[in-house]
């Protein structure tokens, strides 16, 4: 089987919504597939730097998209970047030489299961997957970036329900996004909870590397680490408010992180208590 999938940033970037996807191919891959990653030239960090225009990464093709270095840390900047990728993944649909049974597609650049109106539209019998990372307009809205009850919101609603039934099959996050996917959906549900990996325990705890943990929190006795993502959707003052309980010897915490909201956990943790 074919399959092709539709993600912002792929392999070689180390965004971990990039890893995610980039290693979806690789399991598709691993089990038979023929996988084919749509995703843009430029780096998610820097969009000064560009990869090459194919790559093939463990048996996945990756074909990129050369889209303007609009920024990602500003607003408008990720509406035309969305709005960019959304355009030129849409036109794929009327390439005569690209074959698929399956199409798999991402929430980055924002928005980006609209694709799957002109895909289903100009192919009826491809097999259409959304797996949700990110819910928006609802995001927007609660970051105040618009009314939740203006022409901008009850638009964008009306579009993104069209686009949800298109999909044959939606995965969601949790209870929380999979209620709200749901007035979406409407009758013909067909959302899939797919938990993310930091919320499945291990059977076994996990071996220490001593000389890693030293290098890390050094001689305290409580060791927490913070990895991943910081963006707005993650809150950090509680974990400070914490943190300052505590003295050096009893806990050290760490933060491994990038995204928007670095610097204000920077500014902040400098702070004296």
């Amino acid at each position: 089987m074919k399959a092709i999938v539709f993600y912002h940033y792929l392999y070689p970037d180390d965004v971990i919504s990039s890893i995610h996807f980039s290693e979806l191919c690789q399991g598709l891959v691993n089990r038979g597939w023929e996988v084919t990653g749509y995703s843009c030239n430029r780096s998610c960090r820097d969009p000064r730097q560009t990869y090459p225009r194919t790559t093939i990464w463990d048996g996945v093709k990756i074909r990129r998209i050369w889209r303007p270095p609009f920024s990602q840390s500003s607003t408008l900047g990720r509406v035309l970047n969305s709005a960019w990728m959304i355009a030129a993944w849409s036109l794929l649909a009327f390439n005569p030489f690209l074959r698929a049974s399956h199409l798999v597609i991402g929430t980055d650049p924002v928005m980006s299961v609209l694709v799957a109106i002109p895909w289903r539209l100009v192919r009826p019998r491809i097999q259409i997957a959304h797996w949700c990372f990110d819910l928006y307009p609802e995001a927007a809205i609660a970051d105040h970036l618009i009314p939740e009850s203006g022409w901008i919101a009850r638009s964008l609603r009306g579009l993104l329900t069209t686009a949800y039934r298109r999909c044959n099959f939606v995965a969601d996050l949790g209870p929380c996004m999979r209620a709200r996917l749901s007035r979406y959906l409407g009758p013909r549900n067909c959302a899939t909870t797919i938990p993310v990996w930091a919320m499945v325990e291990p059977e076994t705890p996990v071996p220490v590397h001593e000389t890693e943990r030293r290098n890390l929190f050094g001689d305290a006795k409580l060791a927490l680490l913070y990895s991943g993502n910081f963006g707005k959707a993650h809150s950090y003052k509680e974990v400070l408010d914490l943190a300052w309980k505590f003295s050096p010897n009893e806990a050290a915490f760490v933060f491994s992180v990038g995204e928007i909201n670095l610097e204000s956990l920077q500014k902040l943790s400098k702070q004296a208590r």
